[in-house]
């Protein structure tokens, strides 16, 4: 799981900011934490605090050691920060995986161009590589040379799993497989908001339709069954006109019709987030949904998140819904707040300890947490 991240130098990231998703000391709701790591957490901020930027600074790990879906759009616009005009971006990933650490670091000068990078596992040295210093250390056991400018200029992506995979057969097992388990941990990342249609990066490629993609799995029925449970109750069934398989909605009345074309904006938005949610079965390890309560009630919202808690998946979710923030939900360290270039959950902003009958929902809209 990722268990911290900072990025300095990109989008209105200035100075650097930390993401520290380490767990704190409750003794409750504790299916949200494994490994003390936190598997569910919720940021809330000021509109242009940088919430969504945060979801494209964890995000951009994907766009050079994956194939995956990539908004390149967002990140070309002003991918540095333009207060400050730095040479390039500094990310830091550091991932825990069974209580083996891997640490990802790496600068970038715009979207597609990397200038330096380092991996460690468990604190050991694999892979070191700076552009403009022109100097390389691929610490494999058997010593084997990597053209490193063939590799930079070869837009096949993947290039961290090709340089390891090149020397794997001497590499002693446990590390190839933490590098493995990291790989595919990244490549099973994905972040999506449902405010511009279905706008998602990571985990797959190409922009397959919600419905076509419900019926592709056989969750028709399933699909019916999530809407139930936020109270939307509707008789869907598969109809094929002209070889092509649509999700009907049949009335008591008996009439029909396609469901997709008479739904409301937050029964589309509950839609593309069932179509994700049902795939989250099929490897999607972590998950950043921006907004993603925008079109849903407060009930649903809260649901939603019931839900996610369930799932074996790491979560990140933005809000502006303060009815989410609830020990009954999560608890103060699942809850981060973001302002002037800092992120925080409400437990270490609040300066003192929160228990778990407050109301700290009342304590954020009291401003109790708006310590620096």
């Amino acid at each position: 799981m990722l268990q911290k991240f900072t990025v300095k130098g990109f989008k209105n990231f200035e100075t650097k900011i930390e993401f520290d998703l380490k767990s704190g000391n409750y003794s409750f709701n504790n299916s949200v934490v494994k490994n003390n790591i936190l598997r569910t957490a919720v940021i809330y901020g000021d509109n242009a605090s940088g919430k969504s930027n945060l979801g494209l600074a964890i995000m951009d790990i994907i766009t050079h050691l994956t194939d995956n879906e990539k908004n390149s759009d967002d990140y070309k616009k002003h991918f540095l920060n333009l207060e400050t005009m730095p040479k390039f971006a500094e990310f830091e990933y550091t991932f825990n995986f069974s209580n083996h650490i891997v640490k990802y670091n790496y600068s970038k000068r715009s979207y597609d161009e990397i200038v330096c990078e380092e991996l460690f596992i468990d604190d050991e040295l694999i892979i070191q590589y700076n552009k403009e210093r022109q100097f390389r250390t691929i610490n494999l056991k058997n010593g084997r040379e990597i053209n490193f400018d063939k590799l930079r200029n070869d837009q096949s992506l993947v290039k961290l799993a090709y340089v390891y995979s090149t020397g794997a057969d001497n590499i002693e097992g446990t590390k190839d497989d933490i590098f493995n388990r990291f790989i595919k941990f990244v490549e099973s990342m994905l972040s999506f908001d449902s405010i511009y249609g279905n706008h998602y990066q990571g985990y797959t490629t190409g922009n397959g339709g919600i419905a076509s993609t419900i019926i592709e799995k056989n969750k028709v029925k399933d699909y019916q069954e999530f809407l139930s449970d936020l109270d939307i109750k509707y008789d869907l069934f598969e109809k094929e006109i002209d070889d092509t398989k649509y999700i009907f909605v049949k009335f008591p009345s008996g009439k029909e019709a396609n469901f997709f074309s008479i739904m409301s904006k937050g029964t589309v938005a509950l839609s593309l987030f069932y179509m994700w949610y049902m795939q989250m079965e099929d490897g999607i390890h972590f998950m950043f949904i921006d907004e993603f309560d925008s079109y849903f009630h407060h009930d649903v919202s809260r649901k939603l998140i019931q839900k996610l808690k369930e799932s074996t998946s790491q979560i990140i979710l933005t809000t502006h819904n303060t009815a989410n923030m609830s020990n009954s939900i999560l608890r103060p360290d699942c809850y981060f707040t973001i302002s002037n270039n800092k992120i925080a959950n409400i437990a270490d902003r609040s300066g003192r300890e929160i228990r778990q009958a407050q109301n700290i929902e009342k304590m954020y809209r009291a401003g109790s947490f708006d310590n620096e």
